[in-house]
């Protein structure tokens, strides 16, 4: 908000008088909108002195958990398309639909077009880390490259991170590196795990870290992450679980031990990290989770498959024995 006020100067010059023109700008402390109606107000005013057509972007909008808050911006978007304000609006949000972001007044909607913004197909994946890595003169090796990509799980975030840890490995190696090794790749992953957002370490640990043995509930977790398809049937998910224990050497549970973690997974006291889309069917409350516990299984030396469909093979490629026939 800016105030702006002038005043005039008195002087002399030549045989009369002049006006000196003095402005001074003043900024104040944002007033906080008592009602949708200040808001609206607020917003108008500020876009008017912005540009002649402004858009406005509010983001990570899934972060407002309070029903009576996502009401109050309903009554924003409702309020903005029926006075035809002046400004774009631009909500960018993780959902599977606009009704989980929105979950009131339907009659905003005819107001608003959803953007369905999909997970990175793998060439783009490869592109933003060859880029990156382009630019500070390095090449990383293809096995790198590969786990880069399939660990990310589609979300630039995560590319972005696991490509950042990486270069600082390269640069702080003591010699004088032009192509990466899977070392600087296993201490990236281990940064990566330690620097990621609060929030998923946080509910992370909730779910899994109060239980010594990682069957209990992390290779529960893992398994459901090891597929390219976010909802997943628990007869599925326990049959990749079995696999995945066999090759790793994890004790498994069976079958009814599983299916109550999986079940307590969607509970407030392993902090909700799992949802049940239907019946039987069950997928990450929040679909970057998924990034995370991929990032902790690699973390772990466990290696889940790949992230595309026409790359995917089933669970046997975990089988040691097969690797070598």
């Amino acid at each position: 908000m800016i105030k702006q006020s002038q005043q005039k100067k008195a002087g002399l010059s030549g045989h009369g008088l002049s006006a000196e023109t003095q402005r001074s700008i003043e900024l104040g402390q944002v007033p906080l909108p008592n009602s949708v109606d200040e808001a609206i107000n607020m917003m108008s005013q500020a876009s008017g002195k912005h540009s002649a057509a402004p858009v406005i972007v509010i983001d990570e909008f899934e972060r407002i958990k309070a029903d009576d808050q996502r009401t109050l911006f309903a009554d924003l978007i409702k309020q903005t398309g029926d006075q035809s304000m002046p400004f774009k609006l631009i909500f960018c949000g993780v959902a599977s639909s606009l009704d989980e972001l929105l979950d009131a007044h339907h009659s905003c909607y005819r107001y608003l077009v959803t953007v369905e913004l999909e997970r990175l197909p793998p060439a783009p994946r490869y592109e933003i880390i060859n880029e990156a890595c382009k630019a500070f003169g390095v090449t990383v090796e293809p096995s790198t490259l590969a786990r880069i990509a399939a660990i990310s799980d589609g979300f630039p975030h995560y590319i972005h991170l696991l490509t950042e840890k990486l270069l600082w490995e390269i640069f702080t190696d003591e010699n004088t590196i032009k192509v990466s090794i899977p070392a600087h790749f296993l201490e990236a992953i281990k940064a990566a795990v330690l620097d990621i957002e609060a929030k998923l370490r946080t509910t992370y640990e909730k779910a899994t870290k109060k239980y010594v043995e990682v069957d209990q509930y992390e290779a529960v977790l893992w398994a459901l992450a090891d597929h390219h398809q976010l909802s997943r049937r628990s007869a599925d998910i326990f049959d990749g679980y079995l696999h995945l224990t066999r090759a790793y050497n994890i004790r498994s549970l069976p079958r009814d031990k599983f299916a109550q973690r999986i079940n307590s997974l969607k509970k407030a006291t392993h902090g909700s990290i799992l949802k049940g889309s239907r019946t039987g069917w069950y997928e990450f409350r929040e679909p970057v989770m998924r990034g995370y516990v991929r990032l902790q299984a690699e973390a772990h030396h466990v290696e889940l498959g790949k992230d595309h469909p026409a790359e995917y093979r089933g669970y046997n490629r975990l089988q040691k024995a097969d690797a070598t026939q």
